[in-house]
């Protein structure tokens, strides 16, 4: 399950990344940001708020209980 929402995630944003179908729009928003920037801000922070989700809750099990061993117990 967590594979598959992830893989559909992420090309969801590949795909509204992709935003052939507003290149005409000259709009602003807020009044000074023109809205393809906003629109790539917006981008931005979902995938932000995506790969931490990601991390968080498809990070593998035991990936960071290495345990690093004394060189004093090595013998020669």
């Amino acid at each position: 399950m967590k594979k598959w929402f992830v893989f559909v995630a992420v090309l969801a944003l590949l795909i509204a990344h992709q935003d052939y179908w507003q290149w005409a729009r000259t709009d602003l928003v807020w009044g000074f940001v023109p809205y393809n920037m906003a629109y790539h801000i917006g981008i931005a922070l979902v995938t932000s708020l995506m790969w931490l989700v990601v991390c968080t809750f498809c990070w593998p099990e035991g990936l960071d209980d290495i345990q690093v061993e004394n060189e004093e117990s090595e013998s020669p």
